[in-house]
């Protein structure tokens, strides 16, 4: 597959060439705030759409690759890799791989999703009589249980993979850690930023497309310290939270939240009802099968249009993954040598 052009850019962080380490690191703040701030404006009526969930997944990679260069710019001490800022960066990059891995999970199951749903489309299509209309019924079916299958089997992987060991989290309540944003060059502030924010933004993508039951990790947390970057992410917590009341209100089903695979659940709901009467062998007038044969027409649309947004998603998780590991290993690399 070629690569996958997103219309999403991302904050560049720069070398930092020239810059003292205050400075560095003020600069690495200023990006930060920046990427939230797009964040927070990108968030559409529709919440979380593909679109978004894409330029979540790249806002990781940016803020991954700024905190790469700004370390090589500190040119801090090294320690060992169980140690110090060592094993910060290592803990946090560990937290990010399995965030990738359980998300690129969630794209396949989506992928197959999407196909089930392609392949009712087409069989509604060929409908040509009331036994095929009921065939392209139980297609419809498989399409319901399906998704049954996908919440139970990635409720069961996000509480493993995720919930389980407690790293997936963010505290901006700690009233002493502002006094250690200085520790390590400024690199502990940095640190303690990029733990919130991505485990923050981490939470949203799974909650969007693998599960979306319980949003207490999205709770929103009032943040007393001065840095731009916190006000930026109080702006975003606070829109996701009126969001999430606004959705949990209407609808407490808890599959994923990803606007394309509610509207596709919603457009197949809506097909069944209107082949209702065929199901009790009951012939559709001219008017009613006018109507569902635009909702199927439809049905392809937002399926590929569903399939188009999962390949780059897809693609874009595969290098947020390369990215991470390829810092991981410099790193390592430097120790080494």
């Amino acid at each position: 597959m070629g690569r996958v052009v997103s219309s999403f850019r991302p904050v560049v962080y720069g070398n930092a060439c020239g810059m003292g380490n205050s400075n560095a690191v003020e600069v690495f703040y200023s990006k930060l705030s920046q990427g939230l701030d797009n964040l927070e404006r990108l968030l559409s009526s529709d919440f979380i759409t593909l679109e978004w969930l894409s330029y979540g997944v790249e806002f990781l990679k940016s803020t991954h690759s700024g905190l790469v260069l700004l370390i090589e710019k500190l040119q801090l001490p090294i320690s060992r890799p169980c140690e110090g800022w060592v094993a910060e960066y290592m803990d946090e990059t560990v937290k990010l791989l399995d965030v990738c891995n359980v998300l690129k999970v969630g794209v396949k199951g989506m992928e197959h999703y999407q196909m089930l749903v392609e392949a009712v489309a087409a069989a509604l299509r060929r409908m040509g009589g009331v036994g095929r209309a009921v065939r392209g019924i139980d297609a419809l079916d498989t399409c319901k249980e399906e998704v049954e299958r996908l919440q139970t089997e990635n409720k069961n992987l996000v509480e493993s993979k995720i919930e389980a060991d407690g790293r997936l989290y963010f505290n901006l309540n700690d009233k002493h850690a502002e006094s250690k944003f200085v520790i390590w060059n400024g690199l502990w502030g940095v640190m303690f930023a990029v733990k919130n924010v991505s485990s923050f933004v981490s939470w949203m993508l799974l909650w969007g497309l693998v599960y979306a039951g319980n949003s207490s990790s999205l709770k929103f947390e009032m943040v007393s310290f001065g840095s731009p970057w916190c006000a930026s992410f109080v702006r975003l917590q606070q829109r996701v939270h009126e969001a999430i009341s606004k959705i949990q209100g209407a609808n407490n089903d808890p599959a994923a939240f990803v606007h394309e695979f509610d509207s596709l659940q919603r457009l197949l709901r809506d097909i069944r009802e209107q082949l209702r009467p065929i199901n009790r062998h009951a012939f559709l007038d001219s008017a009613e099968s006018s109507k569902a044969k635009q909702a199927v027409h439809q049905l392809g649309q937002r399926s590929l249009n569903f399939k188009g947004g999962l390949d780059i998603l897809d693609w874009l998780l595969n290098d947020l993954f390369d990215d991470i590991v390829e810092g991981r290993n410099k790193l390592l690399q430097n120790l080494s040598n």
